[in-house]
């Protein structure tokens, strides 16, 4: 049986969500119920603050607790260093089974990936053991913006096509790992790509557009080039 001092982990990463874009922080404009559910769940950290702007530096210092000028991650698609103890491996160290899925932005590097399918370009195939950095089970990509039929590494030089929206495969995906489930308690990462700029065709399931107001109110710290960008592909 499970120790019931050691819970299960499941540790959901909204990729350049601002918190100010959330009804839980003020947002009126739209509405994010599975956010809110999780939220009256748990705990909210309001002063819960990023230590670096842009991704890969961001993922390496949560995947190993140390700053960007320690890790050497300064910038994006730099290789993540395979001597680096990651929160999986603490957790393994623990007696946990351990689990990533979805975009993981700490490789370099697009081959095999590139030429798989139109738009593979950056793939970068992520192999097993410490590029992986103690996660076992295995569902991720390095980097792509391709929201609809995209795809995973699995367990050898392949990737995975899934079907449908991002979002909704990766969920599938972490079910997976959830139903494989023994004695072991698990800690599982769930890092879906969305919300990015929509410069790669559609962003989301229609039914989710028709969701939004008719009108949209940027807050007023966005820059003008991002709130015309941003505007235009709302419209």
């Amino acid at each position: 049986m499970k120790d019931a001092g050691q819970p299960n982990v499941v540790f959901l990463l909204a990729d350049q969500l601002r918190a100010c874009s959330l009804p839980l922080h003020g947002e009126a404009q739209i509405a994010t119920p599975n956010i809110d559910r999780l939220a009256g769940a748990g705990v909210v950290c309001d002063q819960a603050l990023s230590t670096a702007p842009i991704c890969t530096p961001y993922r390496a210092m949560l995947l190993t607790g140390r700053h960007p000028q320690s890790t050497g991650f300064v910038g994006n698609f730099i290789g993540m260093r395979h001597d680096e103890i990651s929160v999986a491996d603490a957790f393994k160290a623990a007696g946990y089974r351990t689990g990533w899925v979805g975009k993981w932005h700490l490789q370099v590097g697009a081959w095999p990936g590139a030429g798989m399918r139109e738009g593979a370009e950056g793939a970068g195939y992520i192999p097993a053991g410490r590029p992986r950095l103690g996660f076992e089970f295995w569902r991720g990509y390095n980097f792509h913006e391709t929201y609809f039929n995209g795809w995973v590494d699995k367990d050898d030089w392949r990737n995975e096509i899934w079907d449908g929206y991002e979002t909704q495969a990766l969920n599938r995906y972490a079910m997976e790992f959830m139903d494989q489930a023994d004695d072991r308690p698990f800690c599982l990462f769930v890092s879906p790509h969305q919300p990015h700029k929509t410069c790669v065709g559609a962003f989301a399931p229609e039914e989710y557009y028709r969701r939004l107001p008719s009108r949209l109110e940027l807050p007023e710290n966005v820059p003008d080039a991002c709130r015309d960008e941003s505007l235009q592909a709302y419209r």
